[in-house]
């Protein structure tokens, strides 16, 4: 994610064609964000993939402008460059973790995934603290 501070004026002028900032009047300031979302579409019942290799047009670079007001808040947005016209109307995230004895129709444990997290993060606490 690359994210750039902008001024009103710089905004209108980059992303709108203009010299003052079309839309949010409460906004005092711009923050320009560009993401690149990737993802995976599945139809197994599980989340096993038939194929774990991801495919090269399984994601996109999404370019949108945060309206930031003068405490801090963000109050608004837009949608800008090539992202104006193709953007997600929604994303769906699961809201509980699946149960810890879950394995997959290809044999991927969420219980092996979960220790492997765990010691990648206990191996980076170690290295954070020998550079001490």
């Amino acid at each position: 994610m690359e994210q750039n501070p902008l001024t009103l004026e710089e905004a209108a002028q980059t992303f709108f064609n203009t010299t003052t900032y079309p839309f949010n009047a409460n906004a005092t300031r711009i923050v320009h964000f560009k993401s690149q979302l990737m993802w995976k579409n599945t139809t197994d019942t599980d989340g096993g993939y038939s194929n774990p290799i991801v495919p090269s047009d399984s994601g996109m670079t999404y370019e949108y402008v945060l309206e930031i007001c003068g405490d801090g808040y963000v109050t608004g947005g837009e949608w800008v460059k090539d992202s104006i016209f193709v953007h997600p109307d929604f994303c769906w995230l699961t809201k509980s973790r699946p149960s810890a004895d879950l394995v997959t129709s290809i044999g991927l444990s969420y219980a092996d995934v979960t220790m492997l997290l765990e010691k990648s993060a206990a191996c980076s606490d170690l290295k954070k603290s020998s550079n001490n």
